[in-house]
């Protein structure tokens, strides 16, 4: 996935402000689609987890958390154009691929509900093409640059139709 061409570039400076845009692209998302969350430790990826539930109809009475230790959470969304599951997946202390198949990573990809995963350029190779890669680096305190990355020109015809403030 690391070949994927930019189609998006955003920039936010707070939390609060990654997470509308989360919440933003929540709006786009169908079931079977999959984000790669991706970023060093402490860039956000949590909190834009969070915006994703909150778009797709978590209750904002849900904690979403990093699931770091339990490797998989999972929150019954509901929106007018998605009824399912939200899986938020962490892969950053599995140690090898076979440990995918432990957790139930391929069920998962195979379902039509909803996955963003963190720490997945772990194991580049189970990356799907279709996949859409979301790059959260920390350019300060507060402020992040959101690229949103793919090969797929679905998802570049899905993500320019919608209206993103503020861009970079």
């Amino acid at each position: 996935m690391s070949s994927s061409l930019p189609i998006l570039h955003l920039l936010s400076t707070s939390p609060e402000q990654t997470q509308r845009f989360a919440m933003n692209l929540a709006t786009l998302l169908r079931g079977g689609d999959l984000l790669s969350l991706k970023g060093t430790l402490g860039a956000g990826k949590t909190h834009f987890a969070q915006g994703l539930a909150l778009g797709l109809g978590v209750g904002e009475e849900t904690y979403v958390t990093s699931p770091t230790f339990t490797f998989i959470n999972q929150y019954e969304a509901k929106t007018a154009s998605f009824q399912g599951t939200f899986f938020h997946l962490d892969l950053y202390r599995l140690e090898e691929q076979d440990e995918l198949f432990e957790i139930g990573y391929y069920e998962i990809l195979r379902s039509d509900n909803i996955a963003a995963v963190e720490w997945w350029d772990r194991f580049p190779e189970e990356i799907p093409p279709r996949a859409l890669t979301v790059e959260i680096t920390q350019t300060g305190d507060q402020k992040r640059k959101i690229q949103l990355l793919s090969d797929e020109r679905e998802w570049a015809q899905r993500l320019l139709k919608q209206s993103w403030s503020p861009l970079i």
